[in-house]
């Protein structure tokens, strides 16, 4: 999703450039945090990844509760201008 101006990113107060949110049909926030766990500063793991995301959105779609509701998110901060 393209967000020029930031609108949703200040919305949802977003803090880094790769945090990702999961939102239901009626805008609530089901998950907040990173894809996966693949990479963490000093870390690439390369194998044994938690798909956060993935697993998020099936568990969203199957009607299921989703385990991991929320995850650390590491990259760039995203600086406010309001």
């Amino acid at each position: 999703v393209k967000d020029p101006g930031n609108v949703a990113a200040d919305r949802w107060r977003v803090a880094r450039t790769n945090e990702v949110l999961l939102l239901d049909p009626t805008g609530v926030l089901r998950y907040r945090g990173a894809v996966d766990d693949e990479f963490r500063p000093g870390v690439r793991k390369g194998s044994g990844v938690r798909p956060f995301l993935r697993d998020a959105v099936a568990c969203m779609t199957a009607g299921r509760p989703i385990a991991v509701a929320t995850s650390a998110v590491f990259g760039c901060p995203i600086e406010r201008l309001t």
